[in-house]
């Protein structure tokens, strides 16, 4: 599904989409898996 950033540390990302798997059982965005990368935007 699609997500965005409202906050960040990197304001370049916020607002931006990022696609990350679907997953019922994460509560946190640290519980979801990138969805078409290898890892979301933010772990460079």
């Amino acid at each position: 599904f699609a997500l965005h950033l409202i906050q960040s540390r990197d304001a370049d990302l916020v607002g931006k989409p990022f696609f990350a798997r679907y997953d019922p059982d994460a509560v946190w965005l640290d519980d979801l898996k990138p969805a078409f990368a290898d890892r979301f935007p933010w772990e460079r």
